[in-house]
């Protein structure tokens, strides 16, 4: 029990150190205007606004939005509508991750010609012309205006459970690396650990 205790204190202490990416922290982690973003429900998904790219500084957003909750919010009722429309102000949508096709990758699987069993072998070659559907990678911009995103530009593509889902969670991550060394795919097994 104590153990648990000093090591979520150890992590609270130590993970600011270990961050080396800039993001908008107080844009999209926390703060008065993601809470409202999210309580006022201006977007159908709680994460659409996660997905979104700052159009300005965030340090100008968030003054511009000081400015707008002490002059005009506070005790209001349509908070909603006048969220919507500083977000809509301030925020635009964007593509944050891109499809690519791993490098390792071949049309081919060269080990699907070991597999005795018809059926088996149909299930290896049908997993292995996944890949190129479920990889993706973050978008260049994302690494030059790290702090205009929410997403943590991971240097090297990954793969995502569905199609047009936008995560890499940690679930599907064992899972993806057994499919990968099943489809001979070393390379991009060893680039996702």
């Amino acid at each position: 029990m104590y153990f648990i205790a000093f090591a979520f204190l150890a992590l609270k202490l130590i993970a600011p150190a270990l961050c080396t990416y800039q993001t908008c922290e107080s844009i999209f982690c926390g703060g008065k205007l993601l809470h409202l973003v999210q309580t006022e429900h201006i977007f159908p998904s709680q994460k659409d606004f996660l997905y979104m790219r700052a159009k300005y500084p965030q340090e100008k957003i968030l003054a511009d939005f000081e400015e707008l909750w002490r002059t005009r919010m506070v005790g209001r009722r349509d908070k909603r509508e006048m969220v919507g429309k500083f977000v809509r102000k301030n925020f635009e949508e964007s593509q944050v991750l891109e499809g690519c096709v791993p490098e390792d990758w071949k049309r081919k699987n060269p080990l699907e010609k070991r597999v005795r069993s018809r059926e088996a072998a149909m299930v290896v070659r049908r997993l292995h012309l996944l890949w190129p559907v479920h990889c993706r990678k973050v978008v260049s911009e994302a690494f030059t205006k790290s702090r205009q995103y929410s997403i943590l530009p991971l240097p090297e593509p990954f793969f995502v459970a569905s199609a047009d889902d936008g995560e890499a969670t940690i679930t599907e991550t064992y899972w993806h690396h057994k499919a990968l060394l099943v489809s001979g795919m070393c390379a991009s097994c060893s680039a996702n650990s």
